[in-house]
């Protein structure tokens, strides 16, 4: 057993004689070769949970692949390469050479700017503010200028290309103006009607938080700021009108933590959450494991003063044991906020969901749905749905390493943001419930005035490490839209689709199976392409959700019936700033509609599959 362990060490952050007889090989014929060998493939020849395999990694630009080394989660596995080396890393696996043109820095494309300038942003512009497009996260548009039976028309009426790296941000939708972000740290404001850009603005580090507009307190005539959170802990104050930057605040110290979950504004407020990288970073065995805690932290609006911040998990992380590579471990750690928040108006406060523990040390605040009071900070109520969930990255399928916890949890994260809902009650008043979806395939009617206990739950899929419910559902008056990803779950008792649920009983409306898609061995694990993990979006009639083999479907919200569907892996168009572009698969961010028009990033590609680099304009014959 000894002899296994150091072999497997040998595997994870080094390499046996043998290994280094065959770096010196690689070296002599490609020195991007030789540091994979030595790095990357005790992980990527043989990956676990969300690790990507080499042939994804294939598909990248190489620019994408050098903001993940430099920024991103492979941080720590780069630590003592030189610029040089992380270069030839990303020429050596994409197989392009850095500038080339589908991986081109922002700057160097053609962006195609406008020729006429935006209206000005009204008060009636806000179509689709953020991620859930109001703050109740409802991911519903009651208004979209469209119907229904519009659906089976639609058609492209321009598309735009990201410059470098994979599309992470949802679109924004105010006035004429569509606000999105992108990997290499570049945010656009374009203009809604023919894809034109208005400006850019290069904000350092990449984004996956949607964008959210709000007039500056006070101002006179309203000046409006675009804030935007970046994988940096920045929060950015972008002027809307000019993409000038009025101010910017690191919300957080800890060297692997990141915003992914986006910003909400709540009057002059903006709210914050936190996640990390740290998972990822645990990777290495050398690495000190797990000092990140989640937390929501308060801006204020006009300045980026921080207003207040409240962690998820009380407690400082402590020393508690030493690895068994050596290394001193860490805990409490973990509860990563990595979904957007949600406000109650009515009861003043703000609403969040958490993600799992990182090590063996108890807590509470973990998998958990937690009520902060918005002018305070104060946690009101916290509910854990799922103790001891401890979790860090390639730890499953028989594999583990020295930061792996004693005592496994599943991984089942919230992944969405928690919904607010308001039905009647039965008695002639209304009632509050909390939708929360988790990566357990459970969804959950929660009572906020009962400190978040359990009025109902389903369970519409098995749940995985990919999800079960992972990025988001959507609810209009009276149903809640559910989908399911089960990617990496077994494949007899997968159960990916959509699912609908009266919102006041959790009884099941309707339930419509993923069409078949297919599963692709990659390492040790089976990935089945038709999970749909996609955050859902909703408008009157119909239900929009996208697939991890990249079809984008919209179904009938009173029957669950597929209307329209298009394979975004094949669909081939020229885009507005002049690149032959594709899209790729279906992941993380949803579409956004306004006016008639339906706007949705294709090719995540963040684990698997065709990334793509496209954000799509659909509207009724293309019009």
């Amino acid at each position: 057993m000894a002899r296994l362990r150091r072999h497997l060490v040998t595997l994870l952050v080094g390499c046996t004689a043998v290994g280094a007889a065959n770096l010196a090989l690689a070296a002599a014929d490609d020195p991007g070769q030789a540091i994979y060998l030595e790095r990357c493939a005790a992980c990527h020849d043989n990956p676990q949970g969300y690790t990507p395999p080499r042939s994804t990694i294939a598909l990248r630009s190489p620019e994408y692949v050098l903001d993940i080394l430099e920024k991103g989660t492979m941080q720590v596995q780069a630590q003592g390469l030189s610029r040089k080396d992380r270069e030839q890393l990303a020429t050596y696996l994409t197989g392009r050479t850095l500038g080339a043109a589908e991986g081109a820095a922002f700057d160097d494309w053609d962006v195609n700017y406008c020729a006429h300038k935006p209206a000005p942003i009204g008060g009636s512009d806000f179509h689709w503010n953020g991620w859930g497009r109001d703050l109740a996260g409802s991911r519903y548009q009651p208004q979209p200028g469209m119907s229904a039976g519009d659906l089976p028309k639609l058609k492209v009426k321009w598309a735009f290309a990201y410059p470098g790296g994979r599309v992470n941000s949802q679109p924004t939708l105010i006035g004429d103006r569509v606000l999105v972000g992108s990997r290499p740290g570049a945010v656009y404001s374009l203009d809604a009607a023919t894809g034109c850009t208005h400006w850019t603005a290069d904000v350092g580090s990449g984004m996956r938080a949607a964008i959210s507009v709000v007039a500056l307190p006070g101002s006179e005539p309203a000046r409006y700021v675009a804030i935007v959170g970046t994988a940096d802990r920045d929060v950015i104050a972008l002027d809307a009108d000019s993409g000038e930057k009025l101010w910017s605040t690191k919300v957080e110290s800890h060297p692997h933590g990141v915003i992914t979950g986006s910003p909400i504004v709540v009057k002059d407020t903006i709210v914050v959450p936190l996640s990390s990288i740290e998972e990822a970073t645990a990777r290495n065995e050398q690495y000190e494991c797990c000092t990140f805690t989640g937390s929501i932290v308060a801006l204020d609006l006009a300045s980026g003063e921080m207003l207040w911040k409240t962690r998820t998990i009380e407690q400082q992380a402590q020393p508690f044991r030493k690895s068994a590579a050596g290394s001193q471990m860490h805990g409490p750690a973990g509860a990563a906020i990595w979904s957007a928040p949600s406000f109650d108006e009515q009861r003043g406060l703000i609403y969040a969901a958490t993600g799992d523990s990182y090590t063996d040390v108890p807590e509470p605040g973990s998998d958990a749905v937690i009520a902060l009071d918005l002018r305070s900070g104060k946690m009101v109520w916290r509910h854990q749905v799922t103790e001891g969930d401890n979790y860090v990255m390639g730890c499953i399928g028989g594999a583990h390493h020295a930061n792996c916890p004693e005592e496994m949890g599943p991984d089942y994260d919230f992944g969405s943001t928690p919904i607010i809902a308001r039905v009647p009650d039965g008695q002639g008043g209304n009632r509050t419930l909390l939708l929360a979806g988790q990566k357990s395939g459970i969804i959950y009617a929660m009572d906020p005035d009962r400190k978040g206990d359990i009025v109902w739950q389903q369970r519409p899929g098995l749940g995985s490490v990919r999800g079960g419910i992972q990025w988001g559902s959507a609810a209009d008056e009276d149903t809640v839209y559910t989908a399911v990803s089960d990617a990496v779950a077994p494949p007899d008792v997968r159960r990916p689709g959509l699912s609908a649920f009266d919102i006041a009983t959790g009884k099941l409306r309707w339930h419509t199976p993923a069409p078949e898609g297919e599963c692709i061995q990659q390492g040790n694990r089976l990935i089945c392409t038709n999970g749909q993990s996609a955050a859902v979006s909703a408008i009157p009639g119909a239900v929009f959700s996208g697939a991890l083999n990249g079809m984008f479907r919209a179904y009938d919200s009173r029957n669950g019936r597929i209307i329209w569907e298009v394979d975004m892996h094949q669909l081939r168009v020229k885009s507005v700033n002049g690149l032959l572009v594709r899209g790729g698969n279906m992941d993380a961010t949803g579409p956004t509609v306004a006016n008639g028009t339906l706007y949705v990033n294709a090719g995540y590609g963040g684990i698997e599959g065709q990334p793509g680099n496209v954000l799509f304009a659909f509207s009724v014959e293309g019009e």
